[in-house]
């Protein structure tokens, strides 16, 4: 995102609108604008949300439609509306993961396992996301074939991002595994561990098909006794969707 200084006028208008918190007044590059907004861009997400959300009286926000590799990505897990080329897919995760009765993902013995790292106002870097899918490799954890995380991965075997994009900032991101129900108590403690070596949030899914040994109190109680214990908000799909067709 570029910021013209020659236009700003210092409202402020833009400034707690940032997701990322990379916008602030003060001198721009050059220190010859005392009081107008400057972009930090170490910190910036590329998400267009200053540019987007119209509240600049000026139009000094202008975004740049070709960033450079690796930075490119932090638009592509930042912005909502921009689509990961390798999935063809917008956002940070793969579209049905939430709607199993459709994609039949997850089957009987097979539990869904997500893990959302970072938030806004608490952005995350790669090198992150990085660690807590190295942490989940040796568990057994399978990683999503169609998750842009996965795509990223530069050895899926041992969960290791490539190197180049460990130094980029982003929204969030989504790691997508499956797991059984045996591989699940170690899973759920790699994650449990991996939190003292990370500077970032992350929320963990689990998702299993009703009914059976791993219903939603099967999950719960899984969960509980790897020291992970759930909230109370889980999410029931009705099962509404019509399967797949396979022609």
């Amino acid at each position: 995102m570029k910021l013209r200084s020659d236009l700003c006028i210092g409202c402020g208008e833009c400034v707690p609108v940032c997701p990322g918190e990379a916008i602030h007044l003060g001198n721009d590059e050059k220190g010859s604008a005392p009081g107008v907004a400057r972009i930090d861009f170490e910190a910036c997400l590329e998400c267009q949300v200053c540019h987007r959300w119209g509240r600049c009286p000026v139009g000094a926000f202008e975004p740049e439609e070709e960033l450079p590799w690796p930075r490119s990505l932090r638009r592509l897990f930042s912005d909502p509306l921009a689509v990961f080329s390798g999935t063809t897919v917008s956002g940070r995760g793969t579209e049905e993961m939430k709607t199993n009765d459709v994609s039949g993902r997850f089957p009987e013995g097979i539990l869904g396992l997500s893990v959302d790292v970072g938030r806004p106002n608490a952005a995350t870097y790669f090198r992150d996301v990085d660690r807590i899918s190295r942490a989940l490799a040796p568990t057994g954890a399978r990683f999503a074939a169609d998750n842009p995380m996965t795509e990223l991965m530069a050895n899926e075997a041992t969960g290791a991002l490539r190197e180049d994009i460990l130094g980029e900032r982003v929204l969030s991101a989504v790691i997508e595994a499956v797991v059984t129900p045996a591989e699940l108590p170690g899973a759920l403690a790699a994650l449990r561990d991996v939190t003292e070596e990370i500077d970032t949030i992350f929320s963990v899914g689990l998702i299993g098909r009703l009914g059976g040994a791993y219903d939603i109190r099967g999950l719960r109680d899984l969960a509980a006794a790897s020291g992970m214990p759930p909230g109370e908000g889980a999410k029931i799909n009705v099962g509404l969707g019509r399967p797949r067709a396979e022609i």
